[in-house]
């Protein structure tokens, strides 16, 4: 029986445009933190590897985090000493890649560590235009599944034939820290109400469809009267449909 702790290397490309330090990006990104935490606590070791304008190497919480910076001859992080030094020296069982809009880079990682498996994690990501779509297909083929929150973000991928048939989609939730506080003292710290009281906090566009919501409550306020729907959104291409709904 092998008793052996797995080994995930989660990797993200995205190099932060603010150029924040190590520690900094560990304090504004809690989903960097959060996602690698949440394997640790199930059971796995965990290593981050994540593009930085500035190398270092920390210990959080039980999470090895290598900052590595891209070498001034190459494009992208993946291609530089120092990332090909930490893939071939930490050896993990998988590599959990944020994102999918990194192809080569994760073409070049799978060249790098061959054998392992990579998942790769959607992170709200569009397909791309068709000429970039051979390269799309060459980072999917290298990866053994893609994670989405929901199955049917998937099809937007696979209607363009991005996915390899050999590529496994899985579904996966986001982790949160969230825990059940006091009722009372929230409602009177946001200044919301209803009876129910519902909070909707996501862009008003037609992927995340408020149409469909705004249906959903109006039926439930035929039996809840003193329902109220606060929202809480950032784009809203679809307001003026939102306002005439109401």
């Amino acid at each position: 029986m092998d008793c052996r702790v797995p080994h995930v290397a989660q990797v993200s490309f995205f190099l932060d445009p603010q150029r924040r330090g190590p520690r900094q990006m560990l304090e504004d990104w809690p989903a960097l933190v959060d996602v690698a935490e949440a394997a640790a606590l199930g059971g796995s070791r965990v290593t981050v590897i994540q593009a930085s304008a500035t190398p270092a190497r920390l210990e959080r919480n039980g999470v090895d985090y290598h900052f590595v910076s891209i070498d001034d001859n190459a494009p992208t992080v993946s291609g530089s000493r120092a990332f090909r030094t930490v893939v071939q020296h930490l050896e993990p069982d998988v590599f959990h890649v944020h994102g999918l809009g990194f192809p080569a880079d994760v073409a070049r990682l799978a060249e790098l560590a061959p054998g392992v498996p990579i998942l790769l994690e959607d992170h709200a990501d569009r397909p791309p235009r068709f000429w970039r779509w051979h390269a799309w297909r060459r980072g999917f083929r290298a990866a053994s599944a893609a994670a989405f929150c929901a199955r049917e973000q998937a099809a937007p991928f696979e209607r363009a034939g991005l996915i390899a048939p050999n590529c496994e989609i899985v579904e996966i939730p986001p982790p949160s820290r969230f825990s059940p506080g006091d009722q009372a003292e929230a409602r009177w710290q946001t200044g919301l109400d209803g009876r129910p009281c519902l909070l909707w906090v996501g862009h008003l566009d037609q992927n995340k469809d408020p149409l469909a919501v705004l249906e959903g409550v109006s039926r439930a306020a035929r039996h809840l009267p003193d329902l109220q729907l606060w929202c809480c959104f950032g784009t809203a291409p679809v307001l003026a449909e939102v306002q005439a709904r109401f």
